[in-house]
């Protein structure tokens, strides 16, 4: 029973690396898929209030309670101190990095807005 848990800990680890992705890249996917920038919006306003707050993460507690029932160690900080900070980028470069993911989002923005701006609906049939 622990291997399941494990790997459903595994999982949400994955889901989590796939949301840090999603709030990266989600703005540039919109100009593809525009219906998209809302499930956006909802990514970038999550991590804006984790970042700027204490608030803890619901996919970091899950990860915890599951890697428990697995007999495994908490993660203990946090799932970017664990899995991103250090490995992805210097670790005492964070405030840097989350600079630089905020002007990537506005940057998408931007040009998502511009797109939409200039998008010429098709002609009715």
């Amino acid at each position: 029973m622990q291997v399941i848990w494990r790997w459903l800990a595994d999982a949400v680890a994955a889901l989590h690396l796939g949301y840090l992705a999603y709030l990266i890249c989600g703005g540039f996917l919109a100009w593809r898929w525009r219906r998209s920038i809302g499930a956006h919006a909802l990514a970038v306003g999550w991590a804006a209030v984790i970042v700027t707050t204490s608030a803890p993460c619901p996919l970091t507690a899950l990860q915890n309670n599951m890697r428990e029932h697995a007999d495994q160690a908490s993660l203990g900080a946090s799932f970017i101190d664990t899995y991103v900070r250090g490995r992805f980028f210097p670790a005492d470069r964070l405030g840097l990095v989350q600079a630089l993911i905020g002007a990537l989002v506005l940057v998408s923005w931007i040009g998502f807005g511009a797109r939409v701006k200039h998008h010429k609906p098709s002609p009715a049939a």
